[in-house]
């Protein structure tokens, strides 16, 4: 069957919920907010019934921010220990992925998901921590290879090449690039990923991709990451000098 693949012009408001340590601050419900009445922390059986919650999410494979979410909506509770918003950029031109068709595969089709940035300008030092850059669907994925190439804009810095992802699995891949840098140029300038992927047994419809890329400088470096379809979570080392560029979403068609 034939697949479509097309750019939507959404805009993308994932920087407070992907970012910091894990945890995304949950939309607040409006002012007076009443919890649920089983659920009201101020009883013993309230608190019961939010560990039960809380334990069934889990059980269900809930993440943080699926729990933070159901918490916030349904007992009115919001983590104290979420971070601040993490600043947009719009130094680094982070494209919507290009995604196109491979090959059919043992009866499946094979496809490549293509993320690139450029920074508009080079960016001064010091940075000498981690930047990080991913790729994430909203729908699960089998991922066959992944690779990395990131390099400046001048001869200094050739191109490099790369596959060790800090993380791949059924919704992306990451990557931790840390720079090397002289007066006017960076390795970490310019770069793409390239993915590649079958879509997983039985899922059918539309899936989004997007891609973000996590700057920091001075002492700030991203330290981990992990790859959910809520997008991606990165491992901040301090909540000063860091900003995080995300693209516009590409969807993709899935025909059953």
């Amino acid at each position: 069957m034939r697949r479509t693949v097309g750019t939507v012009a959404l805009v993308v408001t994932l920087a407070a919920a992907t970012a910091g340590t894990g945890h995304a601050a949950p939309a607040l419900g409006p002012v007076g907010c009443v919890p649920e009445a089983a659920l009201d922390p101020g009883t013993e059986a309230g608190a019961d019934a939010l560990l039960t919650l809380v334990d069934t999410l889990r059980a269900h494979g809930a993440d943080d921010r699926t729990v933070d979410t159901e918490l916030a909506a349904r007992a009115c509770l919001v983590r104290a220990d979420a971070d601040p918003d993490v600043p947009g950029t719009d130094l680094i031109a982070l494209d919507a992925p290009d995604v196109y068709v491979i090959t059919t595969v043992d009866g499946r089709e094979r496809w490549v998901a293509i993320s690139a940035w450029q920074w508009q300008t080079v960016p001064g030092p010091p940075m000498h921590g981690a930047q990080a850059v991913a790729t994430w669907f909203d729908g699960a994925i089998e991922p066959v290879l992944q690779v990395l190439h990131h390099s400046g804009t001048t001869p200094a810095y050739p191109s490099v090449s790369r596959e060790d992802a800090a993380e791949v699995n059924a919704h992306g891949t990451g990557f931790l690039m840390t720079p090397r840098q002289n007066a006017t140029d960076t390795d970490v300038a310019t770069g793409r990923t390239a993915l590649v992927f079958e879509t997983a047994e039985g899922t059918c419809g539309p899936l989004t991709v997007r891609s973000a890329f996590a700057h920091t400088w001075h002492d700030t470096s991203v330290d981990r990451l992990a790859v959910h379809a809520e997008g991606p979570v990165f491992g901040w080392t301090s909540t000063e000098n860091r900003a995080l560029a995300l693209s516009l979403p590409t969807e993709v068609d899935i025909s059953c």
